[in-house]
């Protein structure tokens, strides 16, 4: 009686690790993206307390310093959400006082590691959308390591948030869809592009634009 009773509680713990495992392990191995979107505040655009025209540039640098490592330049730092694959983030104000709020954060992801589709699900539906053809390598708000033409969507969201996402696995495919991935993410105190309409996930008939 002592050893079934000892073998039902050896049992009883095992299923419970089995259970308890996966979960812990997958806090601590959480994506990039994922761990991107925990940052995410309210309301838009918001990241880790920063406001872009709220926030001053000294109060943002005070907080980037505590949580990201230097980048190469001033006000450039990197986000090592994972090893070796550090994003890219720049801030930036128009004014020369540092007391007044900062103007905009550019992100730079790693590739892959945010996606159209996870953009979409944090920020709501796009307020307007297009799809252009870029061909020189000094065009389309992509660096030159992108092969050329490549297809560029350029999105806008509520809360003057702006996105530029392309398809590395497919560079010419004329369509917008959730799995191309986000090269550059803005968060900034105003649009500077107004562009059609956002009408879905879609393969486009007509660009937006076609850069040489």
């Amino acid at each position: 009686m002592f050893r079934i009773i000892s073998l039902l509680l050896i049992s009883v713990v095992v299923c419970s690790l089995l259970l308890i495992v996966p979960r812990v392990t997958g806090g601590l191995n959480r994506s990039a993206g994922e761990q991107f979107v925990t940052e995410y505040c309210t309301p838009q655009p918001c990241w880790r307390g920063i406001r872009p025209g709220v926030t001053s540039l000294d109060q943002t640098r005070a907080i980037l310093q505590t949580h990201t490592a230097p980048g190469q330049f001033m006000d450039e730092y990197r986000l090592c959400y994972e090893p070796g694959a550090c994003w890219g983030l720049s801030i930036r104000s128009w004014s020369a006082d540092a007391k007044d709020p900062v103007s905009l954060l550019t992100f730079q992801p790693a590739q892959g590691a945010f996606r159209l589709g996870d953009a979409v699900a944090l920020y709501g539906d796009p307020i307007t959308s297009q799809l252009c053809q870029i061909i020189a390598p000094s065009n389309g708000d992509l660096g030159p390591e992108v092969q050329r033409p490549v297809m560029v969507a350029y999105l806008t969201f509520r809360g003057n948030i702006k996105v530029v996402a392309y398809r590395p696995d497919d560079p010419t495919r004329r369509r917008i869809d959730p799995a191309m991935s986000v090269y550059r993410l803005y968060y900034q105190v105003g649009y500077d592009i107004f562009t059609p309409r956002w009408r879905g996930f879609s393969q486009q008939s007509q660009l937006g634009c076609k850069m040489g």
